[in-house]
């Protein structure tokens, strides 16, 4: 038997890392104008030639055809959110982010005016599948015989192979830049670096060291704890209403700024006059997204109502959307 007769066997399995590869490398290009289709054959390809090689094990050509396109249509889909998220927010999307995919419906709007129609061709290979497929069910039904172990088992070792130094050459390469890091160690290494990363801080954190923590930082930043009867502004609001308000993407340089003779923040500047104003406050949460006021003001809304209700008040919150 021929070595084109012997490999003919997994016609399936030579189709789809074709299309896998092609597909990851579009996506590639889109996402970092990497133009290297060997890295992202290093990268990339190898969780999906050991997937490949444990759907070769199956007999028949029709649930292996459906288990290939299936996944097929998994990663365009995945591919397509990253891209758009990639879009939206300038970094790469991770697991946890993922994980609050029920959420996509308040940014609707905002995605769908990022969506570029290129994306459409991460979904055109799945849709010629699916046509030739019913026109012509020969081409990816017809059974070539039975298996070739050797053929399978090689293509596990390669995928293993590629894996195991891909994720060894950087698991100890930190790199903060997300989409740095999707484009030199895969799109799906890094996630699971990130994952064991996170998993592994978590892990090795004692709790006497969270509880040093605050004490830590004050030595570092060389500041000491004035005493509450020492602080000069120390009650002056008692009695007082308490008001947060989040404003979405607001700088400071807005305050008191005029266009053609014409205040940008009136409001806030009528009621800066009688407030004590803090211009020097710098965020803390890294690359800022949509996100920043909650996240920066979140520690001081966990112990306001509790501090409040010991002070008698009520507390109600406002929040100018539509689906709040």
């Amino acid at each position: 038997m021929s070595l084109l007769n012997r490999y003919i066997k997994h016609h399936l399995f030579i189709i789809f890392t074709i299309i896998f590869l092609l597909k990851l490398y579009f996506a590639r290009v889109l996402l970092f104008d990497s133009f290297n289709i060997f890295q992202t054959f290093y990268v990339e390809i190898g969780y999906f030639l050991v997937i490949f090689a444990l759907f070769e094990l199956f007999n028949s050509q029709k649930v292996k055809f459906i288990l290939y396109l299936i996944l097929d249509l998994f990663l365009s889909v995945l591919l397509i959110a990253v891209l758009l998220y990639k879009s939206y927010y300038g970094n790469m999307v991770n697991v946890y982010a993922l994980s609050l995919l029920n959420q996509v419906g308040t940014v609707q709007d905002s995605l769908l005016s990022l969506f570029n129609p290129i994306y459409c061709l991460l979904l055109i290979d799945f849709v010629i599948l699916v046509i030739l497929a019913i026109v012509k069910r020969n081409v990816f039904f017809q059974s070539n015989g039975g298996k070739n172990y050797k053929f399978i088992s090689g293509v596990v070792v390669i995928g293993l192979i590629a894996i195991s130094v891909n994720v060894l050459s950087n698991k100890n390469g930190e790199i903060a830049d997300t989409v740095v890091a999707a484009q030199k160690q895969g799109i799906f290494t890094s996630q699971m670096l990130t994952v064991a990363s996170i998993n592994m801080d978590q892990n090795t954190i004692a709790e006497d060291a969270l509880v040093s923590i605050p004490e830590k930082i004050l030595e570092l930043k060389e500041l000491t704890i004035i005493p509450e009867e020492e602080r000069k502004f120390s009650g002056i609001a008692e009695g007082k209403n308490v008001i947060a308000i989040q404003v979405e993407a607001l700088q400071n340089f807005t305050i008191g700024l005029e266009v053609d003779g014409k205040e940008v923040t009136p409001y806030l500047n009528e009621l800066i006059k009688d407030s004590i104003y803090f211009p020097n406050v710098y965020q803390q949460i890294g690359p800022g997204n949509t996100s920043d006021a909650e996240l920066f003001l979140t520690p001081l809304f966990t112990r306001m109502p509790g501090k409040l209700l010991q002070k008698y008040y009520q507390t109600v919150l406002f929040q100018a959307f539509q689906n709040y």
